[in-house]
């Protein structure tokens, strides 16, 4: 199902809505690190959306889309070269917070 124009991005309004404050928020759980996942991780002055949580992402992921080799290797396609430069940017200095996770445990 498509999502319809401004159906999405509403998290922080969603939580407000039911009374959740997003400083209560002490893991945040990504499936994958495209940026329709990740970009709600920050706000849009760059602080986090979440500062007392803990960032989850899967381990097999992480060492995707943090490799400097496989950056490399995806200079010649504007959509990747984009998600690793989006990886980088909203993962810098956040490293402490992150946990990575295998899938299945």
């Amino acid at each position: 199902m498509k999502a319809s124009k401004g159906a999405v991005g509403r998290t922080l309004q969603n939580l407000q809505a039911a009374g959740v404050d997003p400083k209560s928020i002490d893991i945040v759980l990504l499936s994958h690190l495209h940026p329709d996942h990740t970009n709600g991780i920050r706000l849009a002055d760059g602080s986090m959306a979440f500062p007392n949580a803990e960032i989850m992402v899967p381990s097999k992921d992480w060492e995707f889309w943090t490799s400097e080799d496989n950056a490399a290797k995806a200079e010649s396609s504007a959509m990747m070269k984009n998600y690793f430069a989006n990886v980088k940017k909203t993962f810098a200095g956040l490293e402490s917070k992150v946990t990575r996770y295998d899938w299945g445990k």
